[in-house]
């Protein structure tokens, strides 16, 4: 299993963060990179940050689960724009051994949550709409969604995996 998914009998479950700041469900791999940052070294650092995961461990054990892809119409300052960001999915195995622990604040608890209800809390808009990215190619990754259950998943799959054309904004600020 990847993305942090645990068999439990015959059900999977999710290993998620529920943040601090937001209260909303959210992932480690969804912080941006400090500059010059490669991803893998972020999901270490975050991964000891968030949930006391040692760096070490984090390195040994990630697999890339993949890459979702998403255009903003502002960019990070506001202004009118395009940006065109990647999310790098990452997955871990933990050992059982292995508890996650709070350590920056950011993060108040983990939680295992089943595959079914995470589906419901993208499904109901309880997830902010770029974790939900994640969480979906997660669902797919593992099974939990599938031709035989969701009839648009090629849909779903093309938009989460689109390539984006550049469009140019004229600057209409000094028109506002």
């Amino acid at each position: 299993m990847g993305n942090n998914v645990f068999e439990r009998g015959t059900e999977l479950e999710l290993l998620a963060s529920l943040s601090n700041i937001s209260l909303q469900i959210s992932r480690i791999h969804m912080d941006k990179i400090v500059t010059g940052e490669r991803p893998l070294a972020r999901v270490a650092r975050e991964a000891y940050e968030e949930a006391s995961i040692p760096e070490s461990y984090t390195l040994q054990h990630v697999k890339s689960l993949g890459v979702v892809r998403y255009q903003q119409k502002k960019d990070n300052t506001g202004k009118f724009g395009c940006m065109i960001q990647n999310i790098y999915v990452y997955g871990m195995e933990l050992d059982p051994s292995m508890i996650p622990t709070p350590f920056d604040g950011e993060v108040d608890n983990f939680t295992l949550l089943p595959m079914k209800d995470v589906r419901t809390l993208v499904e109901t808009g309880k997830i902010m709409p770029l974790c939900a990215m994640s969480f979906i190619h997660n669902l797919i990754y593992n099974g939990a969604v599938n031709d035989e259950n969701e009839a648009q998943l090629p849909e779903i799959q093309s938009r989460l995996h689109r390539k984006h054309d550049l469009f140019i904004c004229p600057n209409i600020s000094s028109n506002l």
